[in-house]
């Protein structure tokens, strides 16, 4: 069943990496793109003696990837999908018994080997693409290499077309590298000159235009994100089809890119489709040269999503795009001299990223130090502190820094810790299905995203919208200029939250609900609005601001659930009112009560304050108060007065 391979440049190392295999427990395995690696590999060694009891796993940073890569396999051995070779990711999956190799996402991975941590059962992991250096990834790695202490026959496979190999070779004991030739025909690469004054999305219309004109067969853009595809998609007309490919989009509208068509095609898609994948028809790429990332601030506990020029690396892999099949072109929106002055690498998500979900799959390991476990890019100190901070507020840590009750059952989640209690907190109030659905919307993008007529950051708003999309009022939520599609994938989301929860009672949804559970999951970030303005006050000392009009600036007190953390004043996004007595409710642990004498300008006061963070949240006068104390303060008073 597996002599039909095809003939693949990745086929000319397998001896050697067969031989390699028998004596080491970990290898480097480098290939260009298109030489087949990530499905040939493992289908060659599942036939290996080695694991001839045991299943190989490989994991891949994508859910798209992943799911692909176990088709493509399933293809290739003529077996049924869930067969000889199935997958496992978020809400989804098709396994067997009889499953030998099984493709996961990195989130299934570290449940994997966090409810096993000698991962019984399977003799190898492989690490696909691992050149994305995601936190995830990264402390997959860490746990395996921890793993191979229990396990002396566990092998571990670093994967990747660009990767620095000396340094993960020493972090696996000087583990030996083998490099492959990739199938890459020679591509064209012009660079074309980016004005500074121009925006994105004229340029990439324009190109697109050029290449239409000049150039044959389907066309790949690679756009920042699922905004400025649906921009470019509006501006783009002609005798050819326009598809979209980003995380977001329904499993059957991603694979109608991977389905041939007799209609020439242009392919706008984020970074998703530069590794892996192997588009049929694809001749032609235009790269704008940008991608989106989360970018953490340890100054203000906040993670904004940047727009960020690539790496040279990442441009490589997407030029290679343009040559899988046949001689390509590549369009870069850019000039060589700056494209000389792009950095080899970017910095991986760890150096920059929110690290509380980390830190908590750490304590759940059994390491009360994230430092003692074996790193390429260590988690930096600062950010730690960060992360341990949130998890007491989140009531995850004790004040030894241990996890509680509440933080292994926030470990069991497979969501954010700030969601994961949210859902936890939700049940306990008999309000499972509000939690769901806030978790939910706080996972996707923005319903209202790319409606410029109403600046509204309710988040009640958007229940309201799933309301209706349970009533199926189509046409409602449309004429209100939310996004229908997204509203069937929140709604399914949401669904799965409630079947992990389990059944339990619900008394519904009441004003103030949705504020009351948010701040169960940012603490940090309920706001107290600043004197006849429009601007706030975070718990955390950040200052933000709602857009000019909104109608949630009647509300003295909000919760902010999506804030950009811009470094002076930062703008928020998304936000559900809340009133003080529910503060004072559910937030007694954080609270600081205080008595305090002080001079207002003109006399003494005695008061007790109440606070939460840097927010002064009550003030009450004190019946009485020390004379001694009043005196002191009022001479005091009067001699700054003058």
């Amino acid at each position: 069943m597996l002599n039909n391979l095809p003939n693949l440049p990745i086929n000319a190392i397998l001896p050697e990496l067969q031989e390699k295999l028998s004596r080491h427990n970990s290898i480097i395995l480098t290939a260009d793109p298109g030489s087949g690696k990530t499905t040939i590999v493992p289908l060659i060694l599942q036939k290996n003696p080695l694991f001839a009891k045991q299943k190989i796993v490989m994991i891949e940073p994508r859910r798209l990837a992943a799911r692909m890569a176990a088709k493509r396999m399933s293809d290739l051995a003529v077996e049924p999908l869930g067969g000889l070779v199935g997958y496992r990711i978020r809400f989804d999956s098709k396994i067997s018994s009889s499953t030998k190799i099984e493709v996961v996402t990195e989130g299934i991975f570290l449940r994997m080997i966090q409810s096993d941590p000698e991962l019984s059962g399977v003799g190898l992991v492989l690490f696909d693409e691992f050149h994305e250096r995601s936190i995830q990834s990264d402390l997959a790695l860490a746990f395996c290499l921890d793993s191979l202490e229990l396990r002396e026959d566990l092998k571990i496979i670093i994967m990747s077309a660009t990767i620095a190999g000396e340094r993960i070779a020493k972090l696996l004991g000087n583990a030996p590298t083998i490099t492959g030739k990739g199938r890459c025909f020679p591509v064209d690469v012009q660079y074309l000159s980016r004005e500074s004054n121009d925006y994105l999305i004229p340029q990439v219309v324009r190109a697109i235009l050029r290449a239409v004109k000049n150039d044959s067969g389907d066309i790949l853009v690679f756009l920042p994100g699922s905004g400025e595809i649906r921009a470019v998609a509006k501006k783009i007309k002609g005798d050819f089809l326009v598809l979209p490919l980003y995380g977001d989009l329904p499993q059957h509208q991603q694979d109608a890119v991977f389905s041939k068509s007799g209609q020439r095609r242009i392919i706008l898609a984020t970074p998703i489709a530069e590794t892996s994948l192997t588009i049929e028809g694809v001749s032609v790429v235009i790269d704008s040269g940008m991608m989106k990332k989360p970018v953490f601030s340890p100054a203000n506990g906040l993670s904004s999503l940047r727009t960020l020029p690539i790496s040279k690396a990442s441009a490589k892999q997407r030029s290679g795009r343009a040559g899988r099949l046949g001689p390509g072109r590549c369009y870069r929106l850019w000039t060589k001299a700056t494209h000389y002055s792009k950095p080899d690498f970017l910095p991986p998500e760890i150096v920059n990223a929110d690290l509380s979900s980390l830190l908590l799959e750490v304590l759940q390991w059994g390491v009360q130090d994230p430092l003692e476990l074996y790193w390429l890019d260590p988690p930096r100190k600062g950010q730690l502190s960060q992360a341990r901070l949130l998890l007491e507020q989140l009531g995850a840590l004790d004040n030894n820094g241990t996890l509680t009750n509440t933080g292994k059952q926030i470990a069991a989640l497979p969501l954010h810790p700030r969601l994961a209690l949210m859902l936890l907190q939700g049940r306990k109030q008999q309000q499972t299905l509000l939690a769901c659905r806030l978790a939910a919307l706080l996972q996707n993008r923005d319903l209202f995203r790319g409606r410029r007529d109403e600046q509204n950051t309710d988040i009640e708003e958007r229940l309201e919208i799933l309301q209706l999309y349970k009533q199926k009022q189509t046409d409602t939520i449309r004429a209100r200029g939310a996004d229908s599609t997204l509203c069937r994938r929140i709604a399914r989301e949401a669904a799965q939250y409630q079947n992990i929860m389990g059944k339990s009672a619900d008394t519904g949804h009441g004003p103030g609900d949705a504020g009351n559970l948010l701040a169960l999951a940012y603490p940090e970030r309920i706001a107290k609005k600043k004197a006849d303005s429009v601007k706030y006050l975070l718990a955390s000392g950040k200052g933000v601001t709602l857009p000019a009009g909104d109608h949630l600036q009647r509300a003295e007190f909000l919760v902010a659930a999506n804030v950009d953390g811009g470094d002076k004043q930062g703008r928020i996004y998304l936000a559900a009112a809340i009133c003080l007595d529910d503060i004072i409710k559910h937030h007694k642990h954080l609270l600081a009560e205080e008595e305090r004498i002080e001079w207002n300008g003109q006399k003494v006061e005695a008061v007790k304050l109440l606070s939460l963070g840097k927010l002064e949240i009550k003030r009450e006068p004190l019946p009485t108060a020390d004379p001694e104390k009043v005196m002191d303060c009022f001479l005091e008073g009067l001699k700054r007065s003058g």
